[in-house]
């Protein structure tokens, strides 16, 4: 009997023993198998991340793929997929993505951010602000946060907001260009291009090698009327750039050319422009003003023919067809661009002057007089209508009409 007792305590003690070895070894191959997976997880991660940032999207999302596989709650592995399929375009998907994100890692700055993204990609501008907004205030030091909560108030047409949160937060980030880059856009946006340049001038500063900043900066300064410095930027650039130069840089840069008098200059990059882009039509007006202005009258009447056909509803471009044709002394068509003119705009000075000594030209001179005369009743001081019907036609003549013209941004309203 007692050795039947003992035999079943040995046997009860031997399964106890069986009991332990199934539940304890097992369980701690187990945690050593989940912390390779952990370590080998976020080295995939750091892989991945890797990818992403040299762009190579098919590499990081293998990577992460794996990642994901041997972490299934990490929260950065989500957020980082998100990233991957915003950038190719899958929405629903990276919706999904970042649902799991927040699933593992909560709502954090960066997956409010995210949100946004999402949000704005569905023109669901409201709640994209939201987002940036909770973001920022998350991460109130990431100034590009506090960059998409300003654009977004732009698209929400909430431009005066806009400017007043930028001018407001630059003080924070004194060493980052984001915010000075985009102030500089919304006053571009506004028309006011000497704050604009001053504001790409100081993003240029702290990011010298930035070469779109430069880009904006010498096109702000071209549009600010600022030549001498804009043709000196622009052109520094266009010799370093080592992609395509955009045509509207190269617009810009022949303007400043335009404006210094250096007419061939421009009309040497504005062919360029529309050699590459045969549909620029700011090209177009470009060449046809620096050919016109150095006496190329033929060039500068198909340049500006082009344009008509390209945005027949500028009457900037209407206005430079007319004055070549005048030039050429082809006075139908001028007649006949003019007087489409001021039908849409009576009070157009420029064109009443030009339609007057269109009509003194084919032998019409009542025709011209009236034109005078509506052109003193738009501006009773308008001191070339005065002359021209007390002296003559005699003493005005092209080379006047030039100089009241605007060479560089089309026609003049009050001469």
């Amino acid at each position: 009997m007692r050795a039947s007792t003992w035999m079943v305590t040995l046997a009860a003690a031997g399964l106890g023993l069986v009991s332990c070895s199934e539940l304890t070894l097992p369980n701690s191959k187990d945690e050593a198998q989940g912390r390779w997976n952990m370590m080998r997880s976020r080295l995939k991660y750091q892989l991945a991340a890797g990818s992403f940032d040299k762009g190579q999207l098919d590499e990081a999302q293998e990577f992460l793929s794996e990642a994901i596989g041997l972490n299934p709650e990490d929260a950065d592995g989500y957020v980082l997929m998100t990233r991957i399929l915003l950038e190719r375009g899958e929405t629903a998907s990276a919706t999904e993505t970042l649902a799991e994100a927040t699933r593992c890692g909560g709502e954090t700055a960066e997956t409010h951010y995210l949100n946004g993204l999402i949000a704005q990609r569905y023109a669901r501008f409201t709640e994209a602000l939201s987002r940036y907004q909770r973001a920022s205030e998350l991460e109130p030091t990431n100034a590009h946060y506090v960059a998409t909560v300003a654009e977004t108030l732009v698209a929400l047409d909430r431009v005066a907001d806009a400017l007043a949160l930028v001018e407001d937060r630059c003080i924070d980030f004194e060493q980052n260009a984001t915010l000075r880059s985009v102030a500089g856009g919304i006053y571009a946006m506004l028309g006011r291009y000497k704050a604009a340049a001053d504001a790409y001038r100081a993003a240029a500063l702290i990011a010298p090698d930035d070469q779109t900043l430069q880009f904006q900066l010498g096109v702000s300064l071209a549009l600010s009327g600022d030549y001498k410095e804009g043709r000196t930027v622009l052109s520094a650039v266009a010799a370093t750039a080592e992609e395509d130069i955009p045509g509207s840089v190269l617009t810009a840069l022949g303007r400043c050319h335009l404006g210094l008098g250096e007419y061939d200059q421009a009309k040497v990059v504005a062919r360029r422009v529309v050699d590459a882009d045969p549909d620029n039509v700011r090209a177009w007006s470009l060449l046809g003003q620096a050919a016109l202005a150095s006496g190329d009258l033929l060039t500068a009447r198909r340049a500006a023919t082009r344009a008509v056909q390209i945005e027949p509803a500028s009457r900037d471009h209407a206005m430079l067809l007319a004055y070549v044709c005048w030039r050429q002394q082809d006075y139908v068509p001028a007649v006949t661009s003019l007087e489409g003119l001021l039908h849409d705009a009576p009070d157009d000075l420029i064109a009443l002057y030009l339609l007057g000594r269109c009509h003194e030209a084919t032998g019409n001179p009542r025709a011209a007089e009236d034109c005078y005369h509506r052109a003193l009743r738009v501006n009773p001081r308008c001191q070339w209508a005065r002359e021209l019907l007390e002296n003559g036609s005699a003493s005005i003549g092209p080379a006047a009409t030039a100089g009241r013209w605007s060479m560089t941004g089309g026609s003049a309203r009050s001469p």
